[in-house]
């Protein structure tokens, strides 16, 4: 996990070159400039704590002094730090806009969204924008037997939409529900953008074509009986 004070900000991020996961600090003191790439393991058993006592990072020539209080004791470890010139680069910064009720639709969507990892392009929560009207975005889920679909968003996508994969983070309960979601095209591929609260998640869009779910939809032309629910 990379550590970086930029104009007394601190913000951690992690990545696994498809998915990047910024957090930005608000009760952080930060000293001088430049970052500390942390290896995750040090940080996976600082979290076996309470985690309401004071962690330090600090920079020793080449070396990381990781410093934990625990019951008003100092532990400290330092292992070898990273060159930051080798951290990869996580791509440009991707504007977002408001998106109400994505987060919650996305996560009733992605039950229904395929596990096969050989039918890559139903492997995903797709973002269709071709309707008209207010509402101008349907998300759309499926594994080839079930379909699933709600077409009452208004999200800030355009174009010919997006495939949003199904990750852990997305599904996560402590993730704020009201988020800011933002799509980057380019010819390497689409990108999502979803912010909320402190957080910050860039993920690659499945590539593809999603297939035309609109002609498995039985017609309402004809029919003699529907059935109305409410909420």
């Amino acid at each position: 996990v990379r550590f970086a004070i930029d104009a007394g900000d601190l913000k951690a991020q992690a990545t696994d070159l498809d998915q990047t996961l910024v957090y930005r600090f608000d009760a952080a003191e930060a000293e001088g400039e430049g970052a500390i790439i942390i290896p995750f393991p040090i940080l996976r058993d600082l979290c076996k704590g309470a985690g309401t006592e004071p962690v330090t990072l600090e920079n020793e020539g080449s070396d990381i002094t990781v410093t934990n209080v625990v019951s008003g004791h100092a532990i400290t470890r330092t292992v070898a730090g990273t060159d930051d010139a080798d951290w990869p680069p996580s791509g440009a910064d991707i504007k977002t806009s408001e998106a109400k009720g994505f987060l919650q639709a996305y996560r009733r969507m992605a039950p229904f969204a395929s596990t096969d990892e050989t039918r890559r392009t139903i492997c995903c929560v797709n973002v269709d924008v071709s309707g008209d009207g207010e509402n101008n975005a349907t998300l759309v889920a499926t594994d080839g037997r079930r379909l699933t679909c709600c077409n009452s968003l208004k999200l800030p996508v355009d174009g010919n939409g997006v495939m949003v994969p199904v990750t852990r983070f997305l599904l996560w309960s402590g993730l704020p529900d009201e988020v800011r979601l933002g799509v980057s095209k380019t010819r390497d591929g689409g990108r999502i953008c979803v912010s909320a609260g402190h957080w910050t998640y860039r993920v690659k869009a499945v590539d593809g074509v999603y297939p035309n779910w609109r002609q498995v939809l039985p017609s309402v032309d004809g029919m003699d009986h529907r059935l109305t629910f409410t909420d």
